[in-house]
């Protein structure tokens, strides 16, 4: 008889009946399906060949079934096999799950001639560590391969699988109050411990649950555990004789990270079991320096009464930190404006004492001009008056003569002809006209300068005023300036958390809106007391909103990352912030009652801070089917996702569940549209026909809507100028 092999360890197939099954992995296969599967070996590959198959399988699946399975020693048992037989569906599975190319493994999912104890591999294998881009996929493939009450349960484990991903199971980077380090053997312990933490209000990290297993482990998991215990705010070490023990590598590792890295870290020991005498002397030894000078915690309520206490605590070192930040922060720009205010008062001075060096310069000059001026005048004054004392000398004379020669007792040497005398007497009128020319000169010379002396003092008065008044303008602009940067100082300190953008993994938190319900009585009877200042209520150094009665707490949004190019990142809303009508009629997004929502309203209540840049960018809409009309570009700041925004693969819209969103509870008060699943529908910006528009449905699937629905969902999407070290 002809051997034939198993095609999920290689393993010789013995026959029992009318199926063949397999005594090391318990694989059954019907005749047809195991003859049918060796005749396809046949076909391609040679006995030398066939048997280096079932060895090379026989490794992979050792390697996929080890507890952690390593992704480097995977990857090659899988190549291995594919070197041999390049169909072999098993390891192409494993291989694409590794690569990260989820189309690969998409389309190895829809292949349908596979056995009922491949697809349980396939299925077992991926449960492990399950990714949201393939659950559509694999729930494709369990519907098809899986019957009766098998499929039922795959089905409703890949929905708790995806609940687990979307609720932040798996997210270590996830702020939890107490880190659980336990050992195995006291798992019973350890989940009544875990459940008495999350019944009063504690959240916590168990390995067991927040850890992936199967390939997302890998070869990563105690550098996760570490990553975990520095995102925990309490570390808490359940002790007993076994996680006492030197044998558990993993205990010991968690407690040498604790003392070298985390020596700040708040830490609790908690006795499941008293200490026996054969603890060994290194395990004390290490528990000493890990946990000095602390008591051991022995009743489960004083347990969690240590832990919240120590949260407390750390609450409160931790608004004293941002305290003390932010007066160091005040007073710093404090100083940094009294600073500015002492050079810019300096410069001014200088630039006073040069204008007025100046000026007194000119007034020197004008003077020294001017007293030249009149000496010259005084010289020429003098000159005249000596030139009419000799012509009126002369004048004398000749009057006398021409006495003399009218009395005749005048000498006839001395008498002076007629034409003579009139030609002294032209002379004696042109030099009186001349002299009296002179003073009219120098009277309007006296004027001009008069006047000229008139006008610079009245300059000087006027630039003095000007000064007086620009002084006291600045001074009004100083105490506002200061004023201003109090309120804004203010503003940064109780907002720090909400101004500046922090990483988590794929998302950043931006801005600010109202999210969560108010719930606690005696806040609420706080809140209805509080008067609205600005855009919300402020209380207790938080700010809320109020619909209906109801108060919502204004939260960090948190957007997802869709793509980061330098310092331009595109960014969309994980939630359904608020909800509204598209527009009255219209379906074009840059004329909407939407688009100017978003920009004004949105905009001005959700970024109070602008440490970091909203940039405007172009979105072009253009209609689809009967109706198509031009495309159209606009300038917008905040906008909506597009119909090829949400149907990229770019931007990991992979099937419709990529593209379900949850609302916050201020959408749901504000009438936004909710299905069963939790999930709503949104408005996208991509117009349909005449006055509809596309949508996001509950289900993730691409619709039509009216644009005038007012229950319809705000999901909305920007981009902002950030560097990637912040």
């Amino acid at each position: 008889m002809e051997r034939l092999i198993c095609q999920n360890c290689g393993e010789s197939l013995r026959k029992e009946g009318e199926e063949y099954f397999c005594p090391y992995c318990g694989a059954r296969y019907r005749d047809n399906q195991a003859e049918y599967a060796a005749e396809l070996l046949r076909n391609a590959l040679d006995d030398f060949r066939i048997e280096n198959l079932a060895r090379a399988r026989r490794v992979l699946y050792q390697a996929v079934h080890a507890k952690y399975p390593s992704k480097q020693v995977v990857i090659q048992a899988a190549t291995n096999v594919l070197s041999t037989h390049p169909e072999d569906f098993l390891a192409r599975i494993y291989l694409h799950s590794h690569d990260g190319d989820p189309y690969e493994l998409i389309e190895c999912l829809a292949k349908e001639n596979v056995s009922f104890w491949e697809a349980k591999e396939v299925y077992n294998w991926l449960i492990r560590s399950l990714e949201n881009r393939v659950v559509g996929a694999l729930k494709d493939f369990v519907d098809r391969h899986f019957e009766g009450r098998e499929k039922t349960e795959a089905l409703i484990a890949i929905e708790d699988e995806a609940y687990k991903l979307d609720s932040g199971v798996y997210d270590l980077t996830l702020k939890r109050d107490a880190f659980l380090c336990y050992s195995a053997e006291d798992m019973p312990r350890v989940i009544e411990i875990m459940n008495l933490f999350e019944e009063n209000g504690l959240t916590c990290f168990a390995a067991f649950r927040n850890l992936r297993h199967g390939k997302a482990a890998q070869d990563n998991y105690q550098d996760a555990i570490f990553k975990a215990m520095k995102n925990c705010r309490v570390f808490v070490f359940l002790s007993s004789n076994s996680s006492r023990s030197p044998e558990r590598k993993g205990v010991r590792e968690e407690l040498d990270f604790l003392i070298s890295d985390l020596k700040k870290k708040p830490r609790v020991e908690f006795l499941l079991e008293e200490y026996s005498s054969r603890t060994p002397i290194l395990a004390k030894r290490r528990l000493e320096e890990a946990f000095p000078h602390l008591e051991y915690c022995r009743d489960e309520q004083d347990l969690v009464i240590r832990v919240a206490n120590l949260l407390n605590a750390e609450e409160t070192a931790e608004k004293e930190r941002i305290k003390k930040l932010a007066l160091e922060a005040a007073e710093k720009a404090k100083m940094e404006l009294l600073a500015e205010y002492q050079a810019r008062e300096e410069e001014r001075k200088k630039r006073d004492a040069e204008r007025l060096s100046k000026e007194e310069e000119s007034l020197k000059q004008q003077q020294e001009k001017a007293r030249l001026e009149r000496e010259e005048h005084a010289r020429k004054q003098k000159e005249l008056e000596e030139e009419r004392l000799r012509l009126e000398k002369e004048r004398i004379e000749l009057e006398k003569k021409k006495l003399e020669m009218q009395s005749g007792s005048m000498n006839p040497a001395d008498r002076i002809d007629p034409e003579s005398m009139l030609k002294m007497m032209e002379q004696a009128e042109a030099l009186k006209r001349k002299k009296e020319q002179e003073e009219r000169k120098r009277q309007e010379e006296e004027r001009r300068r008069q006047e000229e002396e008139r006008k610079r003092k009245q300059e000087l008065e006027r630039r003095r005023i000007e000064a007086e008044k620009k002084a006291k303008q600045e001074a009004a602009w100083e105490a506002t300036r200061k004023e201003v940067e109090a309120i804004r100082l203010k503003n940064e300190a109780q907002l720090k958390k909400i101004s500046h953008p922090t990483h988590e993994g794929d998302f950043v938190y931006f801005g600010g809106y109202p999210q969560s319900v108010v719930t606690n009585p005696s806040l609420i009877n706080e809140l209805r007391l509080c008067a609205k200042t600005g855009r919300f209520i402020e209380c207790r150094k938080r700010e809320y909103a109020e619909v209906g009665g109801r108060y919502f707490l204004v939260e960090p949004i948190k957007w997802r990352i869709l793509s980061w190019e330098g310092k331009r990142c595109l960014l969309l809303s994980e939630f359904i912030l608020d909800c509204g009508k598209f527009d009255h009629q219209k379906n074009d997004f840059p004329d909407s009652e939407i688009h100017a929502w978003l920009n004004k309203d949105f905009y001005n209540k959700a970024f109070a801070s602008e440490s970091y840049r909203l940039m405007e960018s172009s979105l072009e809409t253009k209609g689809t089917g009967f109706f198509k009309r031009n495309v159209r570009s606009v300038q917008t700041t905040v906008f909506l996702p597009s119909k090829e925004d949400m149907e990229s693969f770019e931007f990991d819209f992979f099937s419709d569940q990529d593209r379900r969103c949850k609302l916050t509870d201020y959408a749901k008060a504000k009438g936004a549209a909710i299905a069963e699943s939790g999930y709503g529908w949104y408005w996208i910006s991509t117009p349909n026909e005449a006055n509809r528009i596309y949508v996001v449905s509950s289900q993730g699937f691409l619709g039509w809507g009216y644009v005038d629905a007012e229950n319809g969902g705000i999901r909305p999407k920007i981009e902002i100028e950030m560097d990637e070290s912040r």
